[in-house]
């Protein structure tokens, strides 16, 4: 006997999904899944609501945020993680601020320290990977 298929889908909500090292992990409607260490911690972190430094910012770690999910995985090996798969809105949420931080040009030469400012123009010059 086949259970027929009903067509009901409903909706998950965001997958966001991250690569470090040779690991991957996702999380998608407050669940983590992946790599057995790297879902160990993320779950450690968002069940204790830990603040975690990445992408040049604090995030507190959640399962029912997705930009909380993602500083979960994240912050198992910050600054080291790929973000593989995450919505427009977490993507533009962890993109460096056009005042801080440091960025390279394609040949690798640092253009920007911690304490230097870059104005609109570097930056879209820096994105484009043209000199200032």
């Amino acid at each position: 006997m086949t259970t027929p298929n009903t067509g009901v889908r409903y909706d998950t909500g965001p997958t966001i999904a991250v690569a470090v090292k040779d690991q991957t992990a996702s999380w998608n409607d407050g669940h983590f899944f992946g790599d057995p260490e790297v879902v160990r911690f993320a779950e450690h972190m968002a069940a204790g609501q830990i603040p975690i430094e990445v992408f040049n910012q604090t995030i507190t770690a959640s399962y029912d945020d997705p930009l909380g999910a993602l500083a979960a995985m994240a912050g198992y090996w910050p600054g080291r993680v790929i973000v593989t798969e995450a919505p427009d809105e977490i993507v533009e949420a962890i993109q460096i601020e056009p005042y801080m931080g440091s960025a390279n040009t394609e040949d690798g030469h640092d253009i920007v320290t911690a304490d230097d400012e870059i104005t609109d123009d570097q930056l879209e010059a820096i994105v484009a990977g043209g000199d200032s």
